[in-house]
């Protein structure tokens, strides 16, 4: 009997030691070196893998950095230009605003000459029908003529002068 109740409590102890993969859980007798040694190189593994993983997070974060930096530097390059460009196109502005100034002034001096010159052009044709009406005049002596014929031919003179000087 005896031998009957120490072999039942020697199947209830084994029953109760339970081999485990957890040196936690199974107590002193289901220690397994081997399978300790695995599962601690199996936590070994993890930590490497995610040691891994923060790194490449941590590149692709540095990454995604030197991008935006990248991004940020151009984006002020182009920034600079075209402020650059803005300041080209204010100058062109008030270039074109200068020459439209000078146009105008130039055509007010171009038909102010126009007008003198159809005015000298008038003068002319006066002066000329002047000298047919001397010509043609009987009544007029010779000499008071030629004096006459010479006063108006110095004024053509001096209007080609200046028709001349209009064409400069």
């Amino acid at each position: 009997m005896i031998q009957g109740v120490a072999l039942g409590l020697f199947l209830l102890l084994a029953a109760g030691c339970a081999t485990t993969d957890d040196p936690r859980q199974g107590g002193l007798f289901s220690y397994n070196p081997a399978t300790y040694e695995a599962r601690l190189e199996q936590r070994r593994q993890n930590l490497t893998t995610l040691q891994q993983n923060q790194r490449q997070e941590e590149e692709q974060a540095r990454q995604l950095e030197r991008e935006a930096q990248s991004r940020q530097a151009r984006l002020e390059s182009e920034r600079a230009r075209l402020r650059g460009l803005d300041d080209e196109l204010a100058q062109l502005q008030q270039n074109i605003n200068q020459y439209q100034k000078n146009i105008n002034k130039y055509q007010a001096r171009t038909n102010k000459q126009q007008a003198e010159k159809q005015r000298l052009g008038r003068e002319f044709k006066r002066l000329q029908d002047q000298i047919l009406d001397l010509k043609n005049n009987q009544q007029l002596a010779e000499i008071d003529k030629q004096k006459q014929i010479e006063g108006i031919k110095r004024e053509i003179d001096e209007l080609k002068e200046r028709e001349a000087l209009l064409k400069k």
